[in-house]
């Protein structure tokens, strides 16, 4: 429903694009390598590989069903990233929290009842190293 945004049950090219361009560009963000390159080509980087990701799902779907369409539901989506999609877009499992490496709950002591031993789940939860650390200054302090 995220990607639906007239909330129509379907979603257009134009919507997806937006979609994949806006996770991608968090990816990015996060990125060691995006620190090597100016904003002006990150974007056109981004902006480009996702209107051909667009394309190529809408292409690909209309080559294997009822020809060209202006919007597809979320299951043809499912089913163009199982037959394939994945490939182009493996990145898109990121999506799936299921997949990270998370603590259980029931790992958790069971007696704390605050709020924030619900926000201490993960690796800070066991005592492991956090995977992914963010500064929030640099070491200058700006």
């Amino acid at each position: 429903r995220l990607l639906d945004t007239n909330q129509d049950g379907r979603i257009t090219r134009r919507q997806l694009w937006r979609f994949l361009r806006s996770f991608l560009t968090v990816l990015f963000s996060l990125s060691v390598a995006s620190l090597n390159e100016g904003v002006e080509t990150l974007y056109t980087i981004i902006d480009d590989a996702t209107v051909s990701i667009a394309q190529t799902v809408f292409a690909e779907l209309a080559d294997a069903g009822d020809g060209p369409r202006k919007s597809i539901s979320f299951e043809e989506f499912g089913e163009w990233y199982n037959q394939g999609g994945f490939r182009m877009v493996p990145w898109l499992e990121l999506l799936d929290l299921g997949k990270w490496p998370f603590a259980e709950v029931d790992e958790l002591d069971d007696e704390e009842d605050e709020p924030a031993a619900d926000a201490a789940k993960g690796a800070a939860a066991s005592g492991e190293e956090p995977l992914l650390q963010f500064p929030l200054c640099a070491e200058d302090g700006l």
